[in-house]
Parts: structure tokens; C-alpha cells; sequence
């Protein structure tokens, strides 16, 4: 009976062998609370979140958001009631030899980036300004002064530098 007990691989408890499940059950519980309003269906879970610096004052917030390798063009920003949402997407397309042929290749992916900036006051919409230079996105939001509410939301056009 002593031979058999060889082939048992002992293992001595260690609280860290765990963990690696409880941080990944800690990340989806957190990936399912901050997801963004318009997000109803998961269909951003893919897209990664966008960091940056977001400065609130009292007379509005800045923001400078970082998205290397996106389009000026495919940045989506929407006042939304209660913040802005920030949605920025890239297709990449990938096609080596002719279709139908013996060795062609087709690759599609997407990549992409989101952000949901929480807004304490509402905004002027007329003055907000969006520009998108070498990867970083900025924002300038200004508090509306007056207390009229928008009727409907928002799109924000991003410009180019």
C-alpha cells in the first residue's frame, strides 16, 4: 500500500492559489457596475476603457483621454442625461492573396475604446469642444449657467488637429 501513495502529488495550501479566480470574479463584477447606460446588450465589453485626466471645477470639467491608433472620425461622444459617453471604435482588415484562390487570407478585427464621464451640473452645449490630437482626446465642458434642461441628447463633433 506504501508504493501506491507515490504517484500522489502533494500540494501544501497556499491562500494565492485562489486568488486568481476571486480577482477575475471581482473584475466582471466591476466590468458589470461601471458599463456604460447605452450599453444595454454587453455589446462594448470588448472595448477596452479609455484612461485619462479629468479635472472638475467649479465652472466646468477638462479632460484629456488617451486612444492611440483611432481615428479622429471614429470617436462618438453623446451627452447623455447625467455625463458624457465616449465611444471610440477601429476594423482592422487584413487581406493576403486572391479570394478564391489556394493561400488567401481574410482577417477582420475590432478594437476599441470607452468612457462614461459622470457631469455634476448640466452642460452648455454650444460651448462644449472636442478635439483629437496624436492619440489623446480633449474635452472642454462648461456648465450651463442658466438651469434649462436639453430635450433630447446630444452628439459632439471631434475635430482633427
Amino acid at each position: 500500500m506504501a508504493g501506491d501513495n507515490r504517484n500522489i502529488i502533494r500540494r501544501r495550501y497556499h491562500p494565492l492559489y485562489r486568488m486568481d479566480s476571486v480577482f477575475r470574479d471581482m473584475e466582471a463584477m466591476f466590468d458589470d457596475l461601471f458599463r456604460l447606460p447605452g450599453d444595454n446588450w454587453g455589446l462594448l465589453r470588448d472595448y477596452r476603457r479609455a484612461w485619462g485626466d479629468i479635472d472638475y471645477r467649479q465652472n466646468g470639467i477638462t479632460a484629456k483621454i488617451e486612444m492611440p491608433g483611432i481615428d479622429a472620425e471614429n470617436i462618438d461622444i453623446t451627452l447623455r442625461e447625467g455625463g458624457l459617453e465616449i465611444i471610440a471604435k477601429k476594423e482592422d482588415v487584413r487581406e493576403e492573396g486572391e479570394k478564391g484562390k489556394p493561400g488567401y487570407r481574410f482577417e477582420k478585427s475590432y478594437r476599441g475604446f470607452q468612457r462614461f464621464i459622470p457631469l455634476t451640473r448640466e452642460p452648455d452645449l454650444d460651448k462644449v469642444a472636442a478635439t483629437y490630437e496624436k492619440g489623446i482626446l480633449s474635452l472642454d465642458v462648461p456648465y450651463r449657467m442658466a438651469e434649462e434642461q436639453p430635450e433630447e441628447p446630444k452628439k459632439i463633433k471631434v475635430t482633427a488637429k
